[in-house]
């Protein structure tokens, strides 16, 4: 199975301040024994900057157990926590 080929497990969209904020959470690749490796993707509306990224943009993969996927709150924690607000606000 190719990477493209893998659906997402999340996509929302919220407003973070002015700004329309697109997520997509989905599994990147395959890891070894136990784990795989997830991918986070933000898209901020019209390339705006944020403290999270300068160009609009920001991609992070990390691992994970075999299994587990994040929610749509503990990715908005992250999120929010990047951006230096540790306070959880859902739109």
């Amino acid at each position: 199975m190719t990477l493209s080929r893998y659906l997402p497990f999340l996509e929302f969209s919220f407003q973070f301040g002015i700004n329309r904020i697109d997520i997509s959470y989905k599994l990147f690749s395959q890891g070894f024994d136990n784990t795989e490796m997830h991918h986070i993707e933000v898209n901020v509306e019209n390339d705006r900057a944020i403290p999270l990224t300068e160009t609009g943009y920001r991609s992070e993969i990390f691992p994970m157990q075999k299994g587990k996927i994040l929610t749509k709150e503990e990715i908005l924690d992250w999120f929010y926590e990047k951006n230096g607000n540790k306070q959880l606000t859902l739109f």
